[in-house]
């Protein structure tokens, strides 16, 4: 059964299990399984494909070297995320973001925005972007997997 609430977003109940959106961005609630990260480093690129693909065998990393190239891509891909870059050439992330959000076929799509802007004001004005979170580079590699999906689980979360 589906129930849509104006604050909670979509709730869907099963037997014993309630699933809650929290962030009107889905109505299934689902483990991150394909992502795309549009970042213009091929060194950072890698890096994230060695450490979420090592803590999660089931992830699949896709990449786009800009913003126009992840426009491109998502016309015949559909990620669970996006992780995007603030800085980039051709297209930075905030603009791509907008792109996003004004295309019906994309803008339910979550992001999260990787970026070396860590200043305080900075970080407090993507946030304010419709976004899940942001994470500063340099990024803890270690941890980066869990920080993902401590992002994802504040917004989507499972009530047994």
């Amino acid at each position: 059964m589906l129930l849509n609430t104006p604050n909670m977003g979509t709730i869907i109940i099963y037997p014993r299990i309630y699933f809650i959106s929290i962030h009107n961005r889905s109505n299934i609630i689902r483990e991150i399984k394909n992502i795309i990260y549009t970042e213009d480093d091929e060194d950072i690129r890698i890096i994230v494909k060695i450490v979420l693909e090592s803590q999660d065998s089931n992830i699949r990393l896709d990449f786009a070297n800009n913003g126009q190239e992840l426009l491109a891509k998502l016309r015949c891909s559909n990620p669970d995320l996006i992780l995007l870059d603030v800085m980039m050439p051709i297209m930075d992330g905030p603009t791509v973001l907008k792109e996003l959000r004004k295309n019906p076929k994309y803008k339910d799509i979550p992001v999260i925005f990787l970026t070396s802007k860590a200043q305080p004001a900075e970080i407090k004005e993507l946030e304010s972007l419709d976004v899940l979170g942001v994470i500063a580079k340099p990024f803890d590699t270690m941890n980066l997997y869990n920080t993902i999906k401590e992002i994802w689980n504040k917004h989507f979360i499972l009530v047994e």
